[in-house]
């Protein structure tokens, strides 16, 4: 049986989805896992940068962003917008973080 995504407002469907059978949800937790491992090693400079791809991608996209948002959780347009100004203001934050702090080593833990 699908998974079925709806508009909660409408009821729409919005898309059909095939479960992951249990050997397909273990090899994408696995590469979670791997993901991760780079992740927490990687420099503070290369995880910043992912930051600042994502930030420009939301405010490139705000509106389409929002409007799946909107499509999929029923939200009004304006609280959808505003979500997406949150995540970009997130990201722009753990930027300046980084570039005004002295010791560097102190935002591992969070990004």
């Amino acid at each position: 049986m699908n998974l079925v995504s709806r508009n909660p407002f409408t009821g729409e469907i919005i898309k059909e989805f095939e479960p992951m059978n249990l050997g397909e949800c273990v090899q994408e937790i696995q590469k979670s896992r791997k993901a991760f491992r780079y992740w927490e090693k990687a420099p503070i400079q290369e995880r910043t940068g992912y930051f600042r791809a994502i930030s420009k991608r939301l405010r490139e996209q705000q509106r389409t962003f929002a409007e799946t948002i909107t499509r999929e959780m029923g939200k009004p347009i304006g609280q959808s917008l505003a979500e997406i100004e949150n995540a970009h203001g997130f990201s722009t934050t753990l930027r300046r973080m980084r570039r005004n702090s002295s010791k560097r080593s102190r935002l591992r833990p969070m990004l």
